[in-house]
């Protein structure tokens, strides 16, 4: 996460406003200088300081309120830069205010909620609150921009992705549905590279997708994540996280052995772009002569969490989707839960029954043998 903030960091420096130093008090001047002069030495570290005090001494002379949001978003940008994000939601948290007050274009408003979403998030410690009310905001802030906007802006795509986030961050992957699904067409239309923000787009509206039983849509949106994952340095075990929901997802199709989502893939142009001369099935694992894999001898089912009976989560459906290793002498090892759906709930109860099986080892010619990589889903679900 901290890269992904960082790289945006180094866009928001060039999408904000910037104040002359015109007909400016000579305190807001000095300062806005020095700022202006510490990002071109790429002193970032005085550069955070100086933008402080434009914008701090642009309130004191209490100049006109948009250039102190201007100044605020200097500082909200250099701040995010260097992962300060303490300072990063206050900057860009003011910026926004003042913008409203001020009645500012409309994506440029919302670029600045979005932006304090972003510091909210890394700076909240699990809890997400602010963020998603920033996020909120930002979103409804595009409902203002000029539909020719929303159709040329890099930056509406990403707005809608952390929206999407932070609302299936709550568990709600139904309400997330809808922001993926704006989040992913935007990033169509600005002819975007697929990135980790691309593909995580798939994944949540994949989400949103298995919390509306649409399996076969829910199949394609986690085989899109895949690919994207597939082709990124450092995603190995995304990719394997949406190859297993993908599986499940495909398992859970109304028809057995149903394709039914084919013909999305057909007609994604990202897909095209992906594999031009069409998706190489991959290989299925090599069996040695001679190999006869292991078999379950005891496996004790997980109990449904205590947490998750509380009033108003009774029925509420729960699928983890986990990885594993039996060892020569039949014990589970390498327990990792590759999906969790929704995200903390059931994965702890899965880790611990898991732990508890044995199974006859693999054998190769007689001979115990290690078997990696055993995946297995579990479905929880309560009815009252």
């Amino acid at each position: 996460m901290r890269n992904l903030l960082s790289g945006l960091a180094a866009l928001l420096v060039y999408f904000s406003g910037t104040a002359a130093a015109q007909n400016l008090p000579e305190r807001v001047a000095t300062a806005y200088q020095a700022y202006v002069a510490a990002m071109a030495a790429e002193d970032f570290e005085a550069a955070e300081t100086a933008a402080r005090e434009a914008w701090q001494a642009a309130r004191r002379s209490r100049v006109d309120r948009e250039i102190i949001g201007d100044l605020a978003s200097n500082y909200g940008a250099v701040a995010l830069q260097l992962l300060h994000y303490d300072n990063a939601e206050e900057g860009w948290e003011a910026a926004a205010e003042l913008g409203e007050r001020a009645r500012i274009d409309p994506l440029e408003l919302a670029w600045r909620w979005h932006n304090a979403a972003l510091g909210a998030y890394a700076n909240s410690y699990g809890s997400y609150r602010d963020a998603r009310a920033f996020s909120r905001k930002a979103t409804d802030a595009l409902l203002q921009v000029r539909e020719a906007d929303l159709h040329t802006s890099p930056q509406v795509g990403e707005i809608y992705f952390w929206r999407a986030k932070l609302v299936a961050s709550t568990g709600n992957y139904e309400a997330s549905y809808s922001h993926a699904r704006q989040a992913i067409e935007a990033f169509e239309r600005a002819g975007r590279e697929p990135d980790a923000l691309y593909a995580d787009a798939y994944s949540v509206r994949g989400l949103g997708a298995l919390g509306r039983a649409r399996w076969n849509d829910a199949t394609f949106y986690f085989h899109m994540s895949r690919d994207i994952n597939s082709t990124l340095d450092g995603r190995e075990s995304r990719a394997l996280r949406a190859d297993a929901l993908t599986s499940y997802a495909g398992v859970q199709a109304s028809e057995p052995g149903d394709h039914g989502y084919d013909h999305l893939l057909d007609a994604s142009a990202l897909h095209a772009r992906l594999f031009p001369e069409g998706e190489i099935a991959a290989a299925d694992r090599p069996v040695p002569p001679g190999f006869v894999d292991a078999e379950p001898l005891v496996r004790v089912n997980p109990t449904y969490p205590p947490n998750m009976l509380q009033v108003g989560r009774v029925g509420r459906q729960g699928v983890v989707i986990v990885q594993f290793d039996v060892s020569e002498t039949g014990h589970t090892e390498n327990i990792t839960i590759l999906a969790e759906v929704p995200g903390r709930s059931f994965g702890a109860v899965v880790r611990q029954a898991i732990a508890s099986w044995t199974y006859t080892p693999a054998t190769i010619e007689g001979v115990a043998v290690r078997r990696e990589g055993v995946v297995t889903h579990m479905i929880f679900a309560m009815r009252g």
